[in-house]
């Protein structure tokens, strides 16, 4: 459990805050998500909607009423089916300041459930000046990119799916097919393919 957490004085005059008006519960519920027990240097931690119940002494539909909002104006991703919440752009906010702290956001990042939230974590790690000069760190996150990466879905059209971010738009080329010979069409060394009446002068 990390025993404090940054938390930017800016946060107040985010447009994202702002645009939660008098939801006071909302903008509570989003300093809690940043500074709670079950929270990391990442950003994204499992989380169950009963853990907030529990800490703010809210009722279930009360905090989840909370993190809807918070959902909507983009601050949060919550996956409840798998039980990990993501606040948005976390690392490129606070980012690794050493090794150490890669090595560590790299575990943490691992150890969550296999979702699209831990593929994010992952992709912004790489993103990471320091994260992405850490070897130790790159070792860590390298066979679950790998798996991600074989997991993805493919693309059937790649034009057509660039805005889910696979494909780059550029048209995959494909072989053509062997033209078939017409009937009757002698074949250099094939005497079953000579006419009859013809003869094959050798060469």
């Amino acid at each position: 459990m990390r025993s404090y957490t940054p938390v930017l004085t800016t946060v107040w005059r985010s447009k994202k805050i702002r645009a939660l008006g008098d939801n006071t519960d909302a903008k509570l519920a989003y300093l809690y998500m940043l500074a709670n027990p079950h929270c990391s240097s990442i950003g994204a931690y499992v989380f169950e909607i009963g853990y907030g119940a529990v800490d703010l002494g809210w009722s279930e539909k009360r905090v989840r009423r909370a993190i809807e909002a918070l959902s909507e104006v983009g601050l949060v991703v919550f996956n409840e089916a798998e039980g990990v919440i993501l606040i948005s752009n976390y690392l490129r906010k606070f980012p690794c300041t050493n090794p150490s702290h890669a090595k560590g956001a790299a575990k943490a990042a691992v150890a969550l459930p296999a979702c699209p939230e831990r593929a994010t974590v992952l992709s912004q790690l790489c993103q990471d000046e320091k994260a992405a000069k850490c070897e130790e760190a790159m070792a860590i996150i390298a066979p679950f990119s790998q798996k991600t990466a074989e997991t993805a879905q493919p693309c059937e059209d790649p034009v057509d799916s660039l805005p889910t971010g696979c494909g780059d738009g550029v048209e995959t080329m494909k072989p053509k097919p062997e033209p078939k010979p017409e009937p009757n069409t002698p074949v250099r060394g094939d005497a079953d393919a000579t006419p009859p009446g013809s003869s094959v002068v050798p060469l």
